[in-house]
């Protein structure tokens, strides 16, 4: 059963062409398009180089049921801004007359400028609410609410995080896994079948460039994927690998979108779970139906790329980020206090739960929740966190005990060794290093939470003069410390 979007028309490629068609009967024009490196299919005698302008993506071109082609004529006078390539994103300015052959018009060009190609996508007019993308994608996977909101929040991407240390950009994890093959390959299907419906620029593919022919105009095409942004989404053609080596480094550097399904026991060094903003561990098959979803995907495409220019990117030192860092370091020790130092082992070692990793993948569900809904709130930050809770309880009551017991000793060999009196100092100092900007942390901001959790001032000063002591932190700045073995 399908159902109305109330007051929101529906983006089709028809609809672009007809908008496409009325703004080329100005006299002079400045509007956007792709263009074709190909000549016009006419033999027209003219000294100008020509080349076609479509107002639809290469992809989307077959898809349509009406086509529509313009001619951009390049002279000697005409400015060109950036480098042409076929199939890029461009914006032209010139004047518009009848074409000598058949009924296309030509643009004399005076400016040809390359554009972004998150402009073609982000229309405000076409984007949705939070309620109606909710309901689309609650038509579409019959799940949990947990994980279609995952599935929700990645498709946004997270905005850059400023000063990141870890050099990621704008794309997203969803990785849930099971050691059940049913399960794992009904999220393997719906994943397979969701990249399917996306326009081909939106897709993760090896080669950037391919050929498709127009069967309007009796030409063949070579186009390059104008798409230059992280949003674009992967999901694996194989169930067996489920990441190609040519897209590791990708993936660690948060190229791109990625909802990887993988048949697998928990394993605390899991890789893809430790890239992941929401690792989850599912426990039954999941269904869907796409009907509603492929209707209204390019509504939903304008809405991620329109979100997306309102929020591009967190300061980590902005008011909101920092509400934030000191809720996650409660909720840290929170944990702390509830499960003792299994989290210390778990959080310093190279694992899902890696301290420096785990908070900077918070901070993208939070960018990913404020994209979707429009601002940061702190009730949204309360969510992430209760998503963090939902991850750590169920991965520590899904990996075995004995694996866990190994973490915590190797833990107590690599970090405290021999000294027992400082465990509680220098994981505050750790905590402090992985959620600042550059892992510097001042004198006062160590001694004031060590005050705060019990520590007398004394024994606080204490602990900082034995801990520079035996090498774990320096001072490269007076009053500032930092941490030389983090883990």
């Amino acid at each position: 059963m399908t159902f109305p979007l109330l007051y929101i028309p529906s983006l089709t490629p028809e609809k672009r062409v007809k908008i496409f068609l009325s703004e080329i009967r100005e006299d002079y024009v400045s509007l956007r398009g792709f263009i074709i490196l190909r000549k016009p299919p006419c033999d027209v005698p003219f000294k100008y180089i020509e080349y076609l302008l479509s107002p639809l993506a290469p992809s989307e071109i077959s898809k349509s049921k009406i086509k529509a082609y313009a001619v951009v004529r390049i002279t000697e006078k005409t400015e060109i801004k950036g480098r042409l390539h076929s199939g890029g994103y461009v914006k032209v300015e010139g004047r518009v007359e009848p074409y000598p052959c058949g009924n296309m018009r030509v643009i004399t060009a005076d400016s040809i400028v390359t554009e972004d190609f998150s402009k073609y996508w982000a229309l405000k007019e076409y984007s949705l609410s939070p309620k109606e993308i909710r309901k689309i994608i609650g038509s579409a996977l019959y799940a949990s609410a947990e994980l279609q909101d995952s599935f929700l929040y990645s498709l946004f991407g997270a905005p850059y995080i400023m000063k990141n240390p870890l050099n990621w950009r704008e794309g997203y994890n969803l990785f849930v896994m099971k050691n059940n093959e049913r399960i794992v390959k009904s999220l393997f299907e719906f994943f397979k079948g969701f990249t399917e419906l996306l326009p081909r620029e939106l897709r993760v593919e090896r080669d950037d460039k391919w050929m498709f022919a127009d069967e309007f105009l009796d030409l063949d095409f070579k186009v390059f994927n104008p798409n230059n942004t992280d949003i674009r989404y992967y999901a694996p053609k194989n169930i067996r690998n489920v990441l190609p080596k040519w897209l590791k480094g990708k993936f660690e550097r948060k190229e791109f979108i990625y909802f990887i399904p993988r048949k697998s026991k928990p394993d605390i060094r899991d890789y893809y779970a430790k890239y992941s903003e929401t690792p989850f561990i599912l426990y039954e098959p999941i269904e869907f139906e796409f009907s509603e979803l492929r209707e209204y995907l390019p509504n939903i495409l304008a809405t991620v790329f329109w979100r997306r220019t309102t929020l591009p990117a967190l300061n980590p030192l902005s008011e909101e980020i920092r509400v934030f860092r000191e809720l996650f370091e409660h909720w840290l020790w929170k944990n702390r206090y509830e499960y003792g130092e299994i989290i210390d082992a778990l959080l310093v070692k190279d694992s899902l739960f890696n301290l420096n990793r785990r908070y900077l993948l918070s901070l993208n569900v939070l960018g990913s929740i404020a994209r979707l809904i429009g601002k940061i709130e702190k009730s949204y930050m309360n969510l992430v966190l209760n998503i963090e809770q939902e991850i750590l309880d169920t991965w520590i009551n899904e990996v075995p005990k004995a694996e866990i017991d190994a973490f915590l000793a190797e833990y107590k060999k690599n970090y405290l060794g021999d000294d027992r009196v400082l465990p509680k100092a220098l994981q505050v100092i750790l905590d402090l290093s992985s959620t600042s900007v550059d892992g510097l942390i001042s004198k006062e901001e160590i001694m004031e939470t060590l005050l705060r959790l019990g520590f007398t001032k004394a024994k606080a000063e204490e602990s900082i003069e034995k801990l520079v002591a035996n090498g774990y932190i320096y001072e490269p700045v007076s009053g500032f410390y930092k941490v030389v073995k983090s883990g």
